[in-house]
């Protein structure tokens, strides 16, 4: 993993806009958001970064994706509220 840059904000920001949309009604596993930008990033030999740089960065450019948990069958959940990716991503 890399600190993050400039290179890498730019390249979260293009993968959110890309990749993701806003959705009311939708939640999104974090984890599931995340192995889609590892996915994206390693086809275009984007360096990785942490998974909580990544939050960090989808809070700052996906306004409307509000982060959330929840238990379900005594696990915890940890999703992103009226965010959805987009079909294929």
């Amino acid at each position: 993993m890399t600190n993050l840059t400039f290179d890498h904000i730019s390249a979260l920001a293009s993968f959110l806009a890309e990749c993701t949309e806003p959705d009311p009604a939708a939640e999104l596993k974090k984890q599931e958001l995340y192995d889609s930008w590892t996915k994206w990033s390693r086809e275009r030999r984007i360096p990785q970064v942490s998974m909580m740089d990544f939050m960090r960065q989808v809070a700052v450019n996906a306004p409307t994706a509000k982060s959330d948990s929840y238990e379900k069958d005594g696990s915890k959940c940890f999703v992103y509220r009226g965010l959805k990716l987009k079909r294929g991503a």
